[in-house]
């Protein structure tokens, strides 16, 4: 979990970090971006707007 997905964004550019997918929004209140990290692995940040999360669950 991060609180401002586009400034991890920009750290991980600025370190060379592969991107894979993202920064994109998500139907569910997210945002999410897709990396790798040194040893290949897939990982990702999430970052969650709680109302529209909320808001997203309740209507389900």
């Amino acid at each position: 979990m991060v609180e401002d997905i586009g400034e991890a964004y920009e750290i991980l550019k600025e370190n060379s970090v592969e991107v894979i997918e993202g920064p994109k929004e998500t139907p569910w209140g997210g945002r999410i971006l897709v990396f790798l990290d040194p040893d290949g692995n897939t990982l990702q940040f999430t970052e969650i707007e709680w109302s529209r999360y909320f808001r997203a669950c309740a209507s389900q």
